[in-house]
Order: structure tokens, then sequence, then C-alpha cells
């Protein structure tokens, strides 16, 4: 049990979540107790006792972990490989770092001042290097965000919130969603860098009502530079699926297997075999450009072994993406109930990177998420010239990206630092009844800030 006694909750949550980092195991099985009494962190358990003086300083919370992590170390332990950084995007600190310090003195400053290791800061530096012409060329534009929320199942590991595409809701929603970008593409410009159909699993709603939010998207926003389709699961790809992604020119797709062990897509309670994947992907290759495959590192029951022949197997079908998420650990799924072990540590996902790297696909974005086993990352790779702009650009946060559907989210920035984010109504019913309210505010701000008012 790990339990926090500080009167700032902002530096309570910050605390906590960094000792669930650290001493993962404690949640469970031991205890762990923090607080701050005499002008001191106290950090007390069976095992460690530490005491970290107050200091004024600019950032309270960096400096108290920073200060744990040097006695962490002083004492043996091993500490996270990112140091004190925890957020979602550690490569949005680092770009914005290089271009205000250049490249070698963000390394020694992500070194001393946020204790993150050597290999993980030359793994960030790696994927910006290749991210930066990208970035250059699309700086200016924006994309756009499509939300399908229907699955034909909820998988074990999902926590999303997502329907059954047999409900019977899914054509009201295909008529909210096409008014939706109707309304408020005439107050955009034609041509965003990319759009990006996501869910969910899009290809669940059948040919006739993807095919009309592809159509209204064409339609408003003309030729883009990248168009994707998630179409995660193999069973919604009959061929007349195939055949109208084709014919619409949709330029990438996203076939996502999770594991090529056949007890473990049985477990997270997909129905698809191993061979009917294969034979799925035999009859997309060559008919988009790129094809990204996911695989996760942490599902349950699987160990080492399982994931490098799932992985191999991939590598083996020749897809220009692969992406490697590692599990986390979230509420509303089974899997925060049956937490996997630590065998998936920051040394395994040397090796996965190592392996992916050795087969000519090199890492070109990532992002990170609480709970996420060994303290990992997820880490998109690509074939030489096959990046996703869509994922480089909406991690970064550095353009505008536009969403429409339920629970998608829009950023509309009004500077260099400032965005304005706008979530739309993750109830189905809210978002059928009350959408408008959500247009309205996004083209209020979008109208402020063409006017130069925000």
């Amino acid at each position: 049990m790990i339990k926090v006694n500080i009167d700032n909750q902002g530096l309570a949550h910050e605390i906590y979540e960094f000792l669930r980092v650290v001493f993962p195991s404690y949640e469970r099985e031991s205890f762990i107790y923090a607080e701050i009494s005499d002008n001191f962190l106290k950090i007390n358990s069976e095992e460690y006792n530490f005491s970290i003086p107050i200091k004024e300083v600019k950032n309270l919370q960096r400096y108290l972990k920073l200060e744990l992590i040097n006695r962490l170390r002083q004492a043996g332990v091993e500490t996270p490989k990112w140091g004190v950084l925890h957020g979602i995007r550690p490569l949005k600190l680092i770009y914005n770092l290089d271009k205000e310090l250049g490249t070698h003195k963000a390394k020694n400053y992500l070194k001393e001042e946020y204790a993150i290791y050597e290999s993980k800061i030359d793994l960030a530096f790696d994927i910006l290097n290749v991210q930066r012409d990208i970035i250059e060329s699309n700086l200016n534009n924006y994309s756009v965000y499509v939300h399908i929320p229907f699955c034909p199942s909820k998988c074990a590991y999902c926590s999303y919130h997502t329907l059954s595409s047999s409900s019977n809701l899914v054509e009201d929603y295909v008529d909210r969603i096409v008014e939706e970008i109707n309304t408020e593409a005439k107050f955009l410009n034609k041509h965003p860098s990319s759009i990006y159909i996501g869910g969910g699993t899009p290809t669940s709603i059948g040919v006739k009502n993807l095919s009309r939010i592809i159509d209204t998207l064409k339609n408003n926003f003309g030729t883009v530079k990248e168009f994707t389709v998630e179409a995660g699961r193999v069973e919604t790809l009959d061929d007349e699926m195939i055949n109208m992604l084709h014919q619409k020119e949709i330029d990438r797709i996203s076939l996502n297997p999770q594991s090529m062990n056949l007890n473990t897509i049985k477990a997270i309670n997909r129905t698809n075999s191993v061979d009917e994947f294969i034979e799925c992907y035999e009859k997309v290759k060559g008919k988009f450009k790129d094809i990204n495959m996911d695989l996760i590192i942490g599902l349950e029951k699987e160990n080492e072994y399982d994931f490098f022949k799932s992985l191999d197997s991939i590598i083996k079908l020749a897809p220009t993406n692969i992406t490697v998420h590692s599990l986390a650990l979230k509420n509303g799924t089974n899997y925060l109930k049956n937490q996997t072990s630590s065998k998936f540590d920051s040394e395994f996902n040397d090796r996965v990177i190592e392996r992916l790297k050795e087969n000519s696909y090199n890492p070109y974005y990532m992002y990170r998420q609480k709970r996420i086993i060994g303290g990992n990352e997820n880490i998109g790779y690509s074939l030489k010239g096959h990046e996703c702009i869509y994922n480089i650009m909406m991690i970064q946060e550095l353009q505008d990206i536009w969403g429409f559907g339920m629970g998608s989210t829009s950023k509309i920035h009004l500077s260099d630092k400032k965005f304005e984010q706008v979530s739309n109504f993750r109830s189905m019913r809210e978002y059928l009844l009350r959408n408008k309210e959500i247009s309205d505010k996004k083209l209020r701000i979008l109208s402020g800030k063409n006017r130069g008012e925000l």
C-alpha cells in the first residue's frame, strides 16, 4: 500500500504516482508512507527511510522527485529510465529543449535536470531526427480526426467506451457525424495535412456507412497527403470493404493483430485465427501505400518467447508500419486485477527496438502512459519514407487537430505554446442530442483565433 499524507493535492498526486512507478509491487504487497513534516518530505517503508528538505525552488515537484531518485540510486535501487519525466508526450519537451538549447545542451539538461538514462535520451533523439522534416513541412497546417466508437466486441485489455457495431444507433450516428462535418468544414481551410478515421473499429459499421463518411470528408477537404482508416479487426474486412477503401484511394490502413498467438487471440476476446489474419493481409497488401500492424507487450499469460514469436511473424509479413504498445494497466479492464509481472522491463524493450531496427524498422513516434508495464513506452516504427504524418503531429501537439464525432478531441492553437482543447460528449445520447453545443464552441474559438482576439 502506498499512502501519501500531503495537504497540497497536486504535489500529493505527483509523489504518489512517482512512488507507484518506482515501487510497483508496493501497491499490493508492501507498505510505503510519504508525508511532509518539519519542512521535510519523509519517505518511510520497511526497507527505506529518506528525508528530503523542502526548499524554495521554481519547480518543487521536480526537485523532490529528482532528490528522491538520487537517494534511491545511492541505495542501489533501480530507478525509472525516464527519470522524473512521466508525461504522455516526452518528445514534446525534448523537441522544445532542442530548439531552445541545441542538441548537445538539451541532452545534458535532460540527464541532469530530469535524471533520464542516456539510452532513453538517445532513443528520443533518434525519433526526433526522423520527425524533423515531417514536422517542418506540416507545421502550418492542421489535421482531421474522425471517431467511430463501434466495435464487433470489446477486447479484454480495452478501457475505451465502445458500442457494439450491431447497435441500432449506427445509422443515427453516421447521420449526425456527416452533419457535423458538413457544418464545420465550411469554416476550415481545404486540404489538411492528414485525415485519420479511428475508433473503435471504423470498418465494423459496414461499407455503406463508412463510405458515406469518407465521401463527406473528401467532398469537404479535397486531397490530403495522408488518409488513414483503422481496420483493426480482420473479420470486418471482407472483399467489399477492402475494394471500397481501395477505390476511395485510402492511403493507409491499420490491421491490429495484437498477438499472433492463437491462445492469446482467444483470451483477449477476438474470434479470428492467425491464418485468417494472414489471409486478410495478403488481400490488402499492394492495395494501400501503407499498412500498420499493432502488437501489445504484456498481454496476459504471454511470455517473452510468445511476444518475439509474434513480432517475428509480423516482420516476415513486412508491413510498412509496426506499432508496439506496452500494456497500460487501466481501470475498467481485467488486466488491472491480474497485473502482469515485471519480466517485460526496459531491457526487454531495448531488445524489441533492436530486433525491429535490424529489419529496417526505425522508431518514428512515441508516447507513454500511466501504469505502463516496465515503465516503457509505446513506439511506432516504419520503413524509411513511410512515417505516419498524423501520428507525429498529433502526439507532438504541433498543429491544430479538428475532431469529429463522439469522444473526439479538438486542439486549436492560439500561439506556439498555448492551445484550446474541446472534447466532444462521451455519451452517445448526449452526442446525438447536444453536439451543436460543441460545434458552436469550436467555431467560436476558431473565429476568435482568426480575428486575433485569443
